[in-house]
């Protein structure tokens, strides 16, 4: 080719390039302003969609009972649409402020931004889970709506632009948590209220519906309330009595019945003691239905019967003499259930005292004890059991005013010895008696630290003394020490332990003028003190006039003091408030008809329950022979008297004597090792106060894990309080499963409450509790578990 065609081609070449080049710029301009367009066009889709959800979000937690948040989507527009058919693409909606807040408004609506107009909905539809797996379905299946769950679509268009669809899922997020802990009444600890009292389901046994379940006071650890099986063998609290008549020569006996708050009547009789009753003593095993009690007559015998929850036997009796104060007592080892019987020989000089040892089977013994620091025929016997243990002190009172004690170590049934010396050797009395009249000397554990404390009068002298013996078989007694806090010679005194600390309350009637007095002892010193009359009936020969004993209510602790004031009708007490470590005033008497006679009172005896810390048993005899009991409950606050005599009448009219300890009572601490197979709770009705109905998100139980055993629950809500609108379910929304199946966990956990379709925005709810004494739940147990709290946790 020749230069100048070559040119040319050249040329020709470089012009195509060119209007290729024009081309594809044209297109680029073009491609680019559609770019910006649709760039500008999304970015606007983007904000508005941004700005649908939020005013959504803002809606569902601006939720109160008046807003209805959460079901102004689920029932849009405004809480009180269709749960379906006020949704979908055939009803959309848009978000406007209106009253300074957000609120959804039918049919779709028309934004202006950047001079562009645009077109926004808001579309809702209901969402359906997997009940396997929870998860969402791509497919909505009515039969799986889940109804605190609902997919949310925001649709922006433009004309000439295609639409930008933009969705995601709500959930029904704000909760609230109803804490249940007592179910003794119309109760509830949450926001709202709940209605009428809990529905008690026979379970298995010879029991009556209303004591299956216990609900909450007597059989909790720490007094607290609670759900339990209630023993087959009688509710907790239960008791007996047993007193002498007149000239009857049968003992005579009332069962106390806690469920019913009422004494058997008429009574009965226990075996024959073949004369006049002068003292007796009840005291219960902690680990049988068994009740020992000891009969001494004025015949000078001693008669050991036993109740062994069916029937009476009488074991066996023993000559011991008379006197004015019991020459026995009786005590249960608390771990092992084995008994002691001390009593005197009736003569002096050496093996003053004899010891029996009851098994739960045979008797041991008899055993010689030879006193090493007394050597006087001994007129009075005091044994005092450790709580928690097979330990138990023993003190002596003998005919020369000698005062000795010791300490027994029943792992090895074994006396582990007096202190080197008499404690005593001028016990205090009445007057110039030639024996011993009153108890001016008793003993008492400290709870914890399980020293032993042995506190008594000495004749004519101002102070108690006292002395102390270490903890446990190894300890050793102490020095003697004077109480200078106190105020009066002790002529007639009382200890008491409190279960819960090593403090020990002390009262005293003194026979060195009409005074009272009564004093704490803290573990390591005494105090407070009070002189709390000066005007009390003079103190009789064989009689105890005074009282004291500990109760508790949560966190409260008070020392109750009865006794006998001067000539004045009905009950005379005062109390201590450990908490403040003051003693009260005196309080107003409590003169309940039957109340005892304006005149000297012959015997005062306070009994705990041992299932109930805030109740007192209270026992007297007054001038008439008349014998009454008064309950006394403390509720943390205020103190109750109240009189228990069937008929209004005192419990005896003729006491067999009243120069001796002619009656006494001992709460049952044992229940039976047989619970009903089920006992069922159905809760009240809680209110959530939600107009359109709440979402139920998870059920928790508290408790202690008892092995062996199960707790069963099952949720019911309903738009009604009618207690027929209600069906109990379990997860798997039948009636035949259980939230929880198992035994309680500690630490406990949450369980998801399911069923949404038949829960959810109902307004009322109830859970029902099933307990089992063992997992099968069908086979009646040996234990029960025990729930302390239910919780429920719930979205308006």
């Amino acid at each position: 080719m020749n230069e100048r065609g070559q040119i040319l081609a050249e040329l020709l070449i470089a012009m195509a390039v060119g209007v290729s080049l024009a081309i594809v710029g044209a297109e680029l301009v073009a491609v680019s302003l559609t770019a910006s367009k649709t760039s500008k066009a999304r970015n606007a889709g983007d904000w508005l969609a941004e700005e649908s959800f939020s005013a959504v979000r803002a809606i569902i937690k601006g939720n109160d009972l008046s807003s209805q948040g959460w079901n102004r989507i689920y029932l849009p527009p405004d809480g009180a649409g269709d749960a379906s058919s006020s949704k979908g693409l055939a009803n959309p909606y848009h978000p406007e402020i209106q009253a300074g807040v957000w609120t959804l408004v039918s049919g779709a609506e028309t934004s202006t931004l950047g001079g562009e107009n645009y077109t926004r909905k808001i579309l809702i539809d209901n969402v359906s889970r997997d009940p396997g797996t929870s998860a969402i379905e791509s497919s909505y299946n009515p039969s799986n709506n889940d109804p605190s769950t609902q997919k949310i679509t925001v649709v922006v268009s433009k004309v000439g632009e295609p639409d930008l669809t933009f969705f995601t899922y709500f959930s029904r997020f704000p909760n609230i948590s109803t804490l249940q802990t007592d179910w003794s009444g119309v109760l509830n600890d949450g926001p709202f209220s709940a209605t009428g009292t809990p529905i008690i389901n026979v379970g298995s046994g010879s029991d009556s519906s209303s004591t299956i379940i216990d609900l909450g006071n007597a059989n909790c650890a720490g007094g607290g309330a609670c759900l339990r099986l209630t023993a087959e063998g009688g509710v907790g609290g239960d008791g007996r009595i047993v007193y002498g008549e007149g000239t009857v020569t049968t003992p005579r006996t009332r069962k106390w019945n806690q469920s019913t708050l009422n004494w058997e009547d008429p009574e009965s009789s226990a075996p024959a003691a073949a004369a006049t009753i002068r003292h007796v003593i009840v005291k219960s095993a902690p680990n049988r239905d068994e009740f020992l009690v000891g009969v001494q007559t004025t015949g000078g015998s001693l008669y050991i019967q036993r109740w062994n929850g069916s029937g009476w036997s009488n074991e066996w009796n023993v000559a011991v003499g008379n006197g004015t104060l019991p020459r026995f007592d009786i005590s249960y080892e608390q771990n092992s259930g084995e008994a002691l019987v001390v009593y005197t020989a009736n003569v002096g000089t050496t093996n003053e005292i004899i010891y029996r040892r009851w098994d739960g089977a045979s008797w041991v013994g008899p055993t010689n004890y030879d006193a090493v620091s007394t050597s006087g025929i001994v007129d009075a016997i005091q044994l005092e059991a450790r709580n928690g243990s097979d330990e138990i002190g023993l003190t002596w009172g003998d005919r020369n005013f000698d005062l000795s004690a010791d300490f027994w170590d029943g792992a090895v049934n074994t006396w582990e010895g007096e202190p080197s010396s008499a404690l005593s050797t001028n016990l205090s009395r009445v007057g110039s008696a030639s024996t011993l009249t009153n108890w001016s000397f008793d003993l008492a554990f400290e709870s914890l630290s399980g020293r032993l404390m042995v506190t008594w009068g000495i004749n004519a002298t101002v102070d108690p003394r006292y002395v102390i013996r270490g903890a446990g078989p190894s300890g050793t007694w102490g020095s003697t020490q004077t109480a200078a806090a106190a105020f009066e010679e002790p002529t007639d005194m009382e200890l008491s332990s409190d279960p819960d600390s090593d403090y020990i309350a002390y009262v005293n009637n003194t026979d060195n003028g009409n005074d009272a007095d009564a004093c704490i002892w803290n573990g390591a010193s005494w105090g407070p003190c009070v002189n709390f009359d000066t005007a009390v009936d003079t103190t009789g020969l064989g009689t105890t006039s005074n009282a004291v004993n500990w109760v508790t209510s949560g966190a409260q602790t008070r020392a109750v003091v009865s006794y006998d004031d001067a000539n004045a009708a009905g009950v005379d007490w005062l109390y201590y408030n450990k908490n403040t470590d003051v003693w009260s005033a005196l309080q107003t008497d409590f003169t309940g008809a039957p109340a005892p006679a304006g005149v000297d009172d012959k015997l005062h005896r306070l009994r705990r329950n041992p299932f109930n810390p805030s109740e007192l048993m209270l026992l007297v005899v007054d001038a008439n022979a008349d014998l009454f009991t008064k309950q006394l409950v403390f509720d943390g606050s205020n103190f109750t008297w109240s009189s228990i005599e069937p008929g209004g009448a005192p419990l005896e009219l003729t006491i067999s004597s009243i120069t001796g300890l002619a009656a006494d009572f001992s709460y049952k601490k044992f229940l039976s090792s047989s619970y009903p197979a089920t006992g069922t709770m159905i809760s009240s009705v809680f209110d959530t106060g939600a107009i359109n109905g709440a979402a139920y998100n998870w059920i928790m139980l508290k408790g202690p894990t008892v092995a062996g055993t199960k707790v069963r629950v099952q949720f019911a809500a309903s738009t009604s309080t009618l207690p027929s609108t209600f069906t109990f379910l379990g997860p798997d929304c039948t009636v035949s499963t259980y939230y929880y199946d198992f035994v309680l966990p500690t630490p406990s956990e949450s369980k998801e409450i399911k069923c949404p379709t038949q829960h959810n925005n109902k307004r009322y709810f109830r859970y029902k509790t099933i307990l089992c004494s063992a997992n099968d739940c069908a086979t009646p147990g040996t234990i029960t578990p025990q729930v302390d709290e239910v919780i429920i946790n719930w979205s308006p």
